[in-house]
């Protein structure tokens, strides 16, 4: 396997092969740390990493960018069918929540 244990998808630790959905997921964590000045899934070993990103629930991002949780949802589901299925897909949810006040 390679990759960031910090950016590494669950099919990919799995030793499956990612297609683009990884790399949304990815995406997702980069997302995430931005809003959220953080890493979603985080521990002392590898392993807890990757439990993370296998098991662990998707935390909340602060409450001045709760209209992008259900993107970071998304993007971070464990399965890659409950993800965005293209980039092109994920960029008009980011326009609609981003049009969003309040």
């Amino acid at each position: 396997m390679t990759g960031t244990p910090y950016y590494v998808c669950p099919e990919q630790i799995d030793g499956n092969d990612p297609d683009q959905r990884g790399d949304l997921y990815s995406l997702g964590i980069i997302f995430y740390e931005m809003l959220a000045c953080r890493l979603p899934f985080t521990g002392n070993k590898l392993t807890d990493i990757f439990d993370g990103h296998r098991n662990g629930p998707i935390p909340l991002l602060p409450a001045p960018f709760a209209r992008y949780q259900p993107l970071i949802d998304r993007l971070l589901a464990k399965k890659p069918d409950d993800r965005y299925a293209s980039a092109q897909h994920f960029l008009e949810a980011l326009d609609a929540a981003a049009a969003k006040t309040g």
